[in-house]
């Protein structure tokens, strides 16, 4: 879905926007514009760029750490988090860096959060029952609500394409297993049942299947299932190997991975939804990367990584072509959350 903003942010994008005047109000899709996190200028801070890593545009700026930012489905604002209040919380603020506004305020970390689809609630994870939960509130930081309200760990949520249901991850006698809920916490349900540990749920842009990770088969591989659990699928195979944290494209035509080597390196593979044409896209000597995510045009992979020392921003189209977008400018991260 395409995301527009104007205004502050269409001014400063001078080179995207040359020939336009401020009078003409021109629109330019977030899917344009990435948001991410460096140390540049000392501190985590909260910067933008476009795709091809020009325009770049910082958005906070204190003395203490901001990071994780994600766009609103409508692009009219950033949520992130930040420790400038003594502890991690959520905030959220315009494109252009104003009106921040802290949305949690509890002593306890609430982090990892993601907007509903229609943008009408937040979901994040904190301690402040003793054990991790997943709660909802407003964007304006009212009618927050402990929506898994379970007796141990519950993990890693993910909305629905549809924003009616969230899957995520549940821990069960020591291992972790998939479960779905409705968006506001009821019929929870099941969907994966064994020893072994099921995680990192992600819905296909039809709400029809889930991708998920698993090593109920001794290593870490990759299966799809219905999205009510049936026809639990694996498909991939790779012995003494890691296979993980998959991605849908957009158009759900293809499922993005990471490949574990041990120790090293890393790899990021793609391949059909049915485990066929398995292709790689990038490796080299780094240690760590963050999650690999598709961009909206679903012609290109996005990531960080430690391959050339400090961690850089890389994007990598789907016949491997790699580019640098932030060359060693401090260590830049993405917010994983696709």
């Amino acid at each position: 879905m395409k995301r527009v903003i104007s205004g502050f942010i269409i001014l400063i994008m001078s080179v995207l926007l040359s020939g336009c005047t401020e009078d003409d109000e021109p629109q330019l899709s977030t899917d344009d514009l990435l948001l991410f996190w460096t140390d540049r200028d000392g501190n985590d801070e909260i910067y933008m760029m476009d795709t091809e890593g020009m325009n770049v545009t910082r958005l906070t700026n204190n003395s203490f750490n901001d990071f994780n930012p994600q766009w609103s489905p409508d692009g009219k604002k950033v949520l992130f988090e930040s420790n400038r209040d003594g502890n991690r919380e959520i905030y959220v603020m315009n494109p252009d860096g104003t009106e921040q506004t802290r949305l949690t305020d509890n002593p306890s970390l609430d982090w990892v959060p993601q907007w509903s689809s229609d943008g009408s609630r937040i979901t994040f994870i904190s301690d402040r029952d003793k054990h991790y939960q997943i709660y909802s509130l407003k964007p304006d930081g009212t009618d927050l609500r402990n929506l898994s309200n379970y007796i141990d760990v519950d993990y890693n949520p993910h909305w629905a394409p549809d924003g009616n249901k969230i899957v995520f991850e549940r821990r069960i006698a020591g291992s972790m297993e998939i479960f779905t809920m409705n968006k506001d916490g009821s019929n929870q349900v099941r969907l994966t049942n064994n020893s072994a540990n099921d995680y990192n749920p992600r819905w296909s842009p039809d709400g029809s299947r889930i991708a998920f990770s698993s090593d109920r088969d001794g290593n870490q591989e990759i299966y799809v299932m219905n999205a009510d659990g049936t026809n639990q699928i694996r498909l991939t195979e790779s012995a003494d190997v890691d296979e993980s944290w998959p991605q849908w494209s957009p158009d759900g035509k293809k499922l993005l991975y990471c490949y574990w080597y041990h120790p090293s390196p890393l790899a990021i593979y793609m391949m059909d939804p049915d485990g066929k044409n398995k292709k790689l896209l990038s490796t080299g000597s780094f240690d760590y990367f963050d999650y690999p995510q598709w961009l909206p045009d679903g012609k290109r992979i996005i990531f960080s990584s430690n391959k050339y020392q400090k961690w850089d921003i890389f994007t990598v189209d789907v016949n491997g072509s790699e580019t640098n977008l932030t060359n060693g400018s401090g260590n830049s991260h993405l917010y994983f959350i696709r």
